[in-house]
């Protein structure tokens, strides 16, 4: 009793934390739209007060106040087309990161680094996340392209619960509770062939005529080589495992160490100058190196 209140005591925390970065974001939102306003009161008090202001001053004026208005204006739309979706899945990272700290005092031996491997995953993959260029940005809309990418997202998080629900523990779902580290490799496999999956709507979405503000050009062809190599590379360990059964407690430490590090190399590629090249610049390469032969 005392660990799960400890757990949902920390739940409770990051939600509320959460909150605050959500109210703080629409707080802005408020702010901006307060001192636009009482810069156009003043304006329009200065020129009926008599105030010596020329009319081309004032046009000026206007047209530039119009202009950050407009600025303004664009980006709250934008943000508010996009916040939903980026929140909600934020909190359910928080829920399913309280959850492995609900259940740490619970594990086994087994289940220790099998938690490691679950809070190693969720870290790395909220990083990218939020470090994506393909992440969704329009409004969601029923079937559209956006709206199946926000189905893969929350799959994800049902992945990252599984992942650590399937642990060595009193609490786990496994029933009876045995030591293996088959049921994180299949589900490693299968969190990278959605991936894959999420990557391809991405690229899809870049080549609809329909998201004009996501261009093929600033496709990051190489961001996905890092992602498919890691759903091969995932996919033949879950064969290899199934077949040796590895059970044993250092067996088992020593598999969730090479999937975790897997994770992280995954995740450290995606970011190299090499992987970050758009597809404008790998045509520019391209077309200079068949100038200069």
């Amino acid at each position: 009793m005392r660990e799960r209140g400890w757990g949902q005591l920390i739940a409770g925390a990051l939600t509320v934390v959460s909150a605050i970065f959500i109210a703080r974001k629409f707080q802005v939102k408020s702010k901006g739209k307060t001192s636009l306003g009482s810069s156009r009161s003043n304006e329009s008090a200065a020129s009926t007060s008599g105030d010596r202001v020329t009319p081309r001053v004032l046009l000026s004026e206007n047209s530039n106040s119009d202009a950050v208005t407009g600025r303004v204006n664009a980006g709250f739309e934008l943000f508010e087309q996009a916040a939903v979706g980026i929140t909600f899945i934020d909190l359910l990272f928080a829920a399913v990161l309280a959850r492995v700290l609900e259940i740490g005092n619970t594990a086994y031996a087994a289940g220790v680094s099998h938690l490691i491997l679950s809070v190693t995953v969720i870290v790395t993959s909220w990083i990218g996340y939020r470090n994506s260029s393909n992440r969704a940005r329009e409004r969601l809309k029923f079937f559209n392209i956006a709206f199946f990418q926000f189905v893969i997202e929350i799959c994800f998080l049902y992945i990252y619960w599984l992942l650590a629900n399937t642990y060595e523990g009193r609490d786990s779902l496994l029933s009876p509770v045995v030591t293996s580290a088959t049921p994180e490799t299949a589900i490693m496999a299968v969190f990278f062939g959605f991936n894959c999956l999420w990557d391809q709507l991405a690229l899809w979405r870049r080549r609809s005529k329909k998201y004009p503000a996501c261009t093929l050009s600033e496709d990051l062809p190489r961001r996905r080589l890092p992602t498919m190599v890691g759903f091969l590379l995932y996919t033949a360990g879950f064969a290899l495992v199934s077949m040796l059964d590895f059970n044993s407690l250092i067996s088992v430490i020593v598999v969730d160490s090479i999937l975790a590090v897997v994770a992280v190399t995954h995740r450290f590629l995606q970011g190299i100058p090499w992987v970050m090249k758009t597809r404008r610049e790998l045509e520019d390469q391209k077309y200079y190196r068949s100038r200069m032969s």
